[in-house]
């Protein structure tokens, strides 16, 4: 991947497909070689994308939940910390 934001280079560090090459630095003979060697690990990177990708997505579930629950009660969050739940 080609990383012009810091953001980029969290994701694809997060899905296995990191270090994004740096935007400002990057050559076409570096682009064709990480291009040759993802499509080298194909299955491999698929099977590891399919499993990354659904742990983000059931983490951005439960912090989709997290946030409707405080909307729901805004102080409920805070309560459970001061009781010692999490």
């Amino acid at each position: 991947g080609l990383g012009y934001d810091p953001k980029v280079h969290r994701f694809l560090e997060q899905v296995g497909m990191g270090p994004a090459e740096d935007l400002a630095r990057v050559t076409a003979a570096r682009l064709e070689a990480r291009v040759r060697e993802l499509a080298a690990r194909g299955a491999t990177l698929r099977t590891t994308l399919r499993a990354r990708v659904e742990a983000l997505r059931r983490q951005a579930e439960a912090n989709a939940a997290m946030v409707a629950a405080l909307l729901e009660d805004p102080f409920s969050y805070r309560d459970k910390e001061i009781d010692g739940e999490s």
